[in-house]
Parts: C-alpha cells; sequence; structure tokens
C-alpha cells in the first residue's frame, strides 16, 4: 500500500518497493507525491520488506532532494 495525505504531510510505504507495472511501489510514485507537498516537511512512515534495490536507491535521493526536509519513521520490518 501507497498513500500520502497532504494536510498532514505524511507518505506511507507499505509493500515491497519495486516496478508500478509489477504492482510495487516505485521511485516515480514517492517523486509525485513529494512533489505536491511542495517544499513543506514530510513524514515518511514505512513497512517494507526491500525490493529493487535500484528503485530504493531512487526513492532516497528524492527524499533527499526535497527541500522541506524528510524524518522516517520504521513502523516495521
Amino acid at each position: 500500500m501507497f498513500s500520502y495525505d497532504l494536510d498532514t504531510s505524511e507518505i506511507s510505504i507499505y509493500d515491497e518497493i519495486g516496478p508500478a507495472w509489477w504492482g510495487l511501489i516505485d521511485a516515480q510514485t514517492v517523486s509525485t507525491a513529494l512533489d505536491q507537498m511542495k517544499g513543506k516537511h514530510v513524514t515518511v512512515r514505512l513497512n517494507t520488506p526491500g525490493g529493487s534495490v535500484d528503485e530504493g536507491i531512487a526513492i532516497y535521493n528524492a527524499l533527499t532532494r526535497h527541500k522541506g526536509g524528510v524524518t522516517t519513521v520504521v513502523d516495521s520490518l
């Protein structure tokens, strides 16, 4: 499951990381959500068993580029 809330500036990544065409969470999905946060500080909640290293690195880079800053919370896994 991937979701985001513009009011709370929170992103939840609760599934495996990988290509969207496999039904997984990819970097483009995360980047699109971050773009909508418009420089606000974002909290990213994680519960993922891992997945694609390439997509994970791209997600990490998108988070580090976000101008408002990011706090990550590992809920599980």
